[in-house]
Parts: C-alpha cells; structure tokens; sequence
C-alpha cells in the first residue's frame, strides 16, 4: 500500500551564513605545477550529501597519491593497488566508502579516507556536535556517525560488497567534513507521513562548524518510470517543463494525462519525495516549486518519502506512473532497470556549460563543506577543498567548479537569491587555480 503524504515549504525569514574566511596559512597549489597537497595527518570523514560521495569515492586515491602516500599495504600507488585498499558497501548501490594510505615523512602515518552519504542536513549537524532531530546518535556521541571500517571480518579490503556501517559493530568515527548540498540555512522544509517520521527541517543555526569552502555546482534531475510513455512517439517520457514539475510537485498535475506539452495516456503520477533534510530536496523546493502554493493539506495522487537517494530510486523503480529527483549522474554511476533520466527541462539537458550559464536551473549553486574551526586553520583541508573545486578534477560533465559559474547564490547564505558570480576565488581561496 503506498503512503501518502504532505510536503510543505515553510516561506520562513532566510538563515544567512557568513562564507568562509580565507584561512591565511593555508598554501594555494596547482598540483603537478606549482606543488602537491598536504599530506594528511589524520583521518579524513566526509559526511552527508550523495554527489559528494561520489566525487571523493573516484578522487580520495588520486588525491592521497598527489599528496605523497602510498596504499596502506605498502605497495606501490597504482590503480589495482588503491581498490586493493579500498572497501565499498555494495557495488549495485554504494553509500560508504574508504581507502587507506601511508602518508607523510617516511610514509609512518596510517589515514583513512572515509565518504558516506546519507543526507544534506546530518553533515554539518554532525560536524557541529549538535543534537537534531535529525542527526543519526546511534554511535552515541554527537559528531560520530557510522562510517565503513575497511580490514575487518565482515569487510575485508578491496570488497565492493561490505555490508553498511552500524555502530554495533563499532564502525562510528569522527565527522570532520560535512558535506551539504545546499547552506543549512536552506533547510526550511517539512515532511509528514509515516513511514518514516514526521519532520519539520528548520533552518539551523551551528554552534562552531564553519561554512568552510564551495567547491563545485552540481546538477539535479528528475526521472521516471519506464511505463510513462508518450502515445504520440511511442517513447518514454523524455522532458518536462519547468512549470509541469512544479504543479507535480505540488499537486496541481496528479495524472500523466494532464500535461500539455507531451500526450501521455492516463496513469496516476505517483511523486517520490525525498524527505525534508535533504538538500536535494530543498534545491527542488528553492529553484522549481517556489513560488506556488504551499502545498499543506492532502492532494490527489500517491507521494512517497525515501531518506536517501538510493531510496528514491527504488520509488522510481518500483511504482509505475512515477517521478522523482536526484543527481543527475546518478544512472551513469548506479544503472537501474526501469527507469529513464535525468529528463530535460524545458528542452535543456544538465550538462556543465547549462550550469554556468543557468540555462538548467535546477541546480544547487555550489556544495557546502562545513569543518570546525581548527580543522579550518590547516593546509590539509584547504588543500581538500582546492582539489575539490580544480577544474581538472571536475570532470564530471554535470558539475561545475564554483569559479566557472556565471551566477551563484549571494554569498552562498542562501540558494533563495542569486547574482552575478563577483568572487575572486583566486584572490584567497584558490579556487580555479
């Protein structure tokens, strides 16, 4: 029986987060020009939004071995030598990820570089120790969350098949790099249904995590089940219009019959939603649903929340007649029969250049990487964040770096306004370098 469900926008004063200071210890480098990363003194977490994941899984090896280290076994720094080191949850559909390394004078310091991704709102929170409905304090101390431990029984290295992090088995770690999808002041959804929970997001303000570095803009796309298909083309669903996802998300559109833009025969539209707490969520909320009606009592239609993106998938998948949302590479990174996308919007695919130029509009505008203070007084993290924000580590063709962005949100407080890209990344953070 599916779950119905509401999903509200609560049209609240936005929360502004001051950027990040440039960190004046910090070294810009140009690797293989100028120099190399620091090599890391300790262990590397990163928490929170799935395309973060993605990008650190495929860069942590290329990123330890610029920076010096060698696979933790010893053996020399190649391809089949890091996967060697590395574990992964599951290969159909990764969520955890680690690698390990000998790094520093003599290659004597063992670090772990860990990437899992659950949802925007639980990086930074965890980060800044604090206590959200939220967080995950299954690991019992606030900035820990269950992280994969790679070289134990049920997860010996080079798996792709581990089984996920619990805290029973005593996989919690330290959080210290948040990742969001958005500024936690966008945070200012709500969710209610059962399952999972009731949820109310509201915007957080962080007791000593710093909104540190935004390193690149990813795109997002919406997807449909392979049974939504046009009766004029005889093809799955391809595009939909900017104000067609809006009233679906919404609830004005609740069978595929009511688009004008493609003939499509009568099928109920059910809408996966992630839930609120999600940054991909709130970017649908800032850059497609706003500003239509607040959607706050019962519509027509079925709407189903999922707590990941590999849940919202699933939907997709498993529910005819439905529509959801999520990174736009995500079905070059996880293949999944049944299901077609990222669709284009308004004719335009996401692609790297319709960022920059905001020709695709559903895009996040930059990810948030919140660190506490003195994490951001290192070299080792602002070297993290310049790597994250090199052009040519963005290869991805439906991300962008910041610094190649014609228009980003203002001063990165808030994706609700934007303007014309005036920061000089090169002036201090080295971004685009």
């Amino acid at each position: 029986m599916k779950n119905k469900a509401i999903l509200t926008s609560l049209i609240a004063g936005v929360c502004c987060l001051a950027l990040a200071g440039t960190v004046s210890a910090a070294t810009c480098f140009t690797t293989g020009v100028n120099g190399t990363p620091s090599a890391p003194t300790k262990d590397i977490n990163i928490y929170g939004a799935s395309a973060q994941q993605v990008f650190w899984t495929t860069e942590a090896p290329n990123y330890l071995q610029a920076a010096g280290c060698i696979p933790g076994d010893g053996s020399a720094a190649s391809a089949a030598n890091w996967a060697a080191n590395s574990a992964t949850d599951a290969a159909s559909n990764p969520s955890h990820f680690v690698v390990r390394a000998l790094c520093g004078p003599g290659h004597a310091t063992l670090v772990n570089f860990r990437v899992s991704s659950k949802a925007s709102y639980d990086g930074p929170v965890a980060v800044d120790d604090s206590p959200t409905v939220y967080g995950d304090t299954s690991c019992g101390v606030l900035n820990q969350r269950p992280l994969l431990h790679g070289g134990i029984a049920a997860c010996p290295w080079g798996s792709t098949a581990c089984g996920a992090p619990t805290a029973a088995r005593g996989d919690c770690a330290v959080v210290n790099w948040g990742a969001s999808d958005v500024a936690v002041g966008d945070f200012q959804q709500a969710s209610y249904g059962t399952p999972p929970r009731n949820f109310v997001a509201n915007p957080v303000t962080l007791n000593t995590a710093v909104d540190f570095c935004h390193p690149e803009a990813v795109a997002f796309g919406f997807y449909v089940n392979n049974s939504v298909v046009s009766s004029s083309t005889g093809t799955i669903l391809h595009n939909i219009g900017s104000m067609e996802a809006r009233m679906i998300f919404t609830g004005s559109i609740y069978d595929w019959n009511q688009l004008k833009s493609t003939t499509i025969p009568s099928q109920a539209v059910v809408a996966c939603y992630r839930n609120a707490g999600s940054g991909t969520h709130a970017t649908l909320d800032f850059m497609v649903v706003r500003p239509d009606a607040v959607v706050n009592t019962p519509i027509p239609g079925e709407f189903i929340f999922g707590e990941s993106t590999g849940n919202m998938m699933s939907c997709i998948q498993s529910n005819p007649g439905a529509i959801g949302y999520a990174d736009a590479d995500r079905l070059l990174v996880v293949p999944l029969a049944g299901v077609t996308g990222p669709l284009t919007v308004n004719g335009v695919a996401p692609s790297a250049a319709a960022l920059q130029n905001l020709t695709y509009t559903y895009t996040d505008g930059s990810q948030h990487a919140y660190v506490t203070p003195a994490d951001a007084a290192t070299n080792m993290f602002q070297d993290l964040c310049n790597w994250a924000g090199w052009p040519a580590r963005v290869v991805n063709n439906v991300w962008s770096p910041t610094c190649l962005m014609n228009y980003i949100p203002n001063n990165f407080g808030s994706i609700a306004s934007w303007g014309p890209n005036s920061v000089n990344f090169n002036a201090g953070s080295c971004l685009c370098n």
